[in-house]
């Protein structure tokens, strides 16, 4: 057989002449784990909450979605965020209530609408030392925040309670915020346009809600990852 490399059409020997490249490589080699979009009703979170992978496990996600990835709740947000690192959440759910408490002259009321926000307690303890009071938040019996001060005006918002009032702080053994309720979803409610500037495409309604369903009857199950992989339920990236 000929050989030699193949420019032009300048030889003469019969045979095949064929050349091998290679394909160029990118400086930069993109991940297999990309950003997904993920539309669905919540108990606790803001209308667009942006929530990381490790979040689920480090506990970060708890302020965000109100639960962590030991909680049966969260099962459809691990197993979305198992072939990608960030999930962009779009809360359905509209025209739930927030949960709140008086403790006179304090009003506390929860951040976001849902029924996670009757997990909350506030109490107010006498600080000897600093000749003020500490206003404590708990959640689900664990202290989240501790601010030390003598009027209502003084206390900062957190990422559990939003503070209103005036006067005096007085000692208050605590109180558990209630009448938080999950708000309702419709048709309307499933557009995905105003997430961010950038194109996102979304799940129709029709194959979330079977998802939903389905996940639900099966938690615990591996069968839950078998319908995430179907194409009723798909992955959508940033571009």
């Amino acid at each position: 057989m000929a050989g030699g490399t193949f420019l032009t059409q300048n030889k003469i020997r019969p045979g095949a002449y064929i050349n091998f490249k290679g394909i160029a490589k990118p400086l930069s080699s993109l991940g297999t784990r990309g950003i997904m979009t993920m539309p669905v009703p919540m108990s606790w979170g803001d209308t667009i909450t942006e929530l990381l992978s490790t979040e689920l496990i480090d506990g970060k996600s708890l302020p965000k979605i109100g639960y962590t990835a030991f909680d049966e709740e969260s099962q459809i947000f691990r197993e979305a965020l198992k072939n990608a690192y960030k999930a962009i959440i779009y809360r359905l759910d509209t025209g739930g209530t927030k949960a709140a408490a008086v403790l006179a002259p304090l009003t506390a009321t929860a951040k976001y609408a849902g029924v996670v926000g009757n997990d909350i307690a506030v109490s107010m303890v006498e600080n000897t030392a600093a000749a003020a009071f500490d206003v404590i938040t708990v959640f689900r019996n664990v202290e989240k925040d501790r601010q030390t001060v003598t009027t209502v005006e003084e206390l900062e918002d957190n990422d559990w309670v939003v503070f209103s009032g005036t006067g005096n702080v007085v000692a208050n053994a605590g109180v558990t915020l209630e009448d938080g309720t999950n708000g309702t979803v419709s048709d309307a409610t499933y557009e995905l346009t105003s997430m961010q500037s950038k194109h996102i495409i979304g799940i129709q309604w029709r194959f979330h809600k079977m998802l939903l369903l389905r996940l639900k009857t099966l938690s615990h199950s591996l069968k839950a990852k078998e319908i995430l992989s179907e194409r009723k339920f798909r992955q959508f990236y940033i571009m």
